[in-house]
């Protein structure tokens, strides 16, 4: 039998850099294609190396897929996903674990799990099984529980969660590619949505709770790129207009700066494709305010496939 060894490193960030306004590249980890984690060294990781024994049907894991922390920095939760890639079919998992990679535990481990978002408190997560968003409780765990059972309560139709910095709403791409909001206090879940006129993905909520981040694809151009909802005016931003295939935006904690990623057939490489020819992508931040762009830079040849924007 063939081994695969495959490892995995856990992403900390360095103290107080993600508050400062003059963002730095040292803010944000992320995985490119065929690859490990790119990012500055820490001491410590998400999973210890991870032994995988094939025969004629290949297991394919990925370990520590879209990362995302808690507000306080002590946790972390993630994605895994497990397929044989002659009939792919499989399951991904949901996991926290703590900082300093000491404890880990599983909230969720049937079936099709992605996408965990922590609420500000760090006591709940939000996650899709692709077409369903649900909501599971992990304080007993967070306070030291070894046997809890976390239980999840099922929230909207949809996927792509994000968690409102009070809390009391989660924002979401809906299953026909809008973006909508859905309020945690209103007992009839009433879904409001924010982008009737566009196919859209991937929200993600300002700090402030005032403003929504995604991407959007303009069937007229034939382009993907990064929009700015003013929520309370319905104000419509187009950030990245004509500068490549955009995607995956998230704010930094400060929010004053947006983080994406970005394909081209020209300067940024190549539009994904289907086979395993070199392919590349780069991340980009750009302020709403007067969108002054800059480039991550890395290697030209890689495409990263996620990101995450250190506490």
């Amino acid at each position: 039998m063939k081994r695969i060894f495959l490892a995995i490193v856990l992403l900390l960030g360095i103290s107080g850099c993600a508050h400062n306004s003059n963002f730095q590249e040292a803010s944000i980890a992320f995985k490119v294609y065929k690859q490990g984690i790119i990012l500055p060294s820490y001491p410590t990781y998400i999973g210890r190396d991870n032994v995988v024994e094939t025969s004629n049907d290949p297991i394919v894991s990925s370990l520590g897929d879209d990362p995302q922390w808690s507000s306080d920095g002590n946790w972390v939760t993630f994605s895994t996903a497990r397929y044989s890639s002659l009939n792919r079919r499989g399951s991904s998992s949901i996991f926290i674990l703590s900082a300093d990679g000491s404890k880990q535990y599983t909230v969720v481990n049937k079936g099709e799990n992605h996408h965990p978002t922590w609420d500000p408190n760090g006591t709940k997560i939000a996650y899709d099984t692709g077409s369903k968003i649900w909501i599971s409780d992990v304080s007993c765990f967070i306070e030291g529980g070894e046997h809890c059972q976390s239980g999840s309560v099922f929230l909207a139709e949809g996927s792509n969660p994000d968690w409102s910095p009070n809390g009391e709403e989660i924002a979401f791409e809906t299953n026909d590619h809008h973006i909508a909001v859905v309020s945690l206090n209103d007992p009839k879940k009433q879904i409001t949505d924010l982008t009737p006129n566009l196919e859209a993905f991937t929200p993600d909520l300002s700090p402030e709770g005032n403003r929504i981040v995604f991407s959007a694809y303009d069937m007229a151009k034939d382009s993907l790129d990064i929009f700015l909802l003013d929520i309370a005016d319905a104000k419509l931003e187009n950030l990245t207009n004509e500068i490549g295939a955009n995607k995956m935006p998230k704010w930094t904690n400060d929010g004053e700066r947006i983080v994406f990623i970005s394909s081209d057939r020209g300067e940024l490489g190549n539009i994904i494709g289907l086979d395993d020819t070199v392919r590349s992508s780069a991340i980009f931040t750009v302020n709403p305010n007067d969108l002054d762009l800059k480039r991550i830079g890395f290697n030209q040849d890689e495409m990263v496939i996620w990101y995450t924007i250190l506490p």
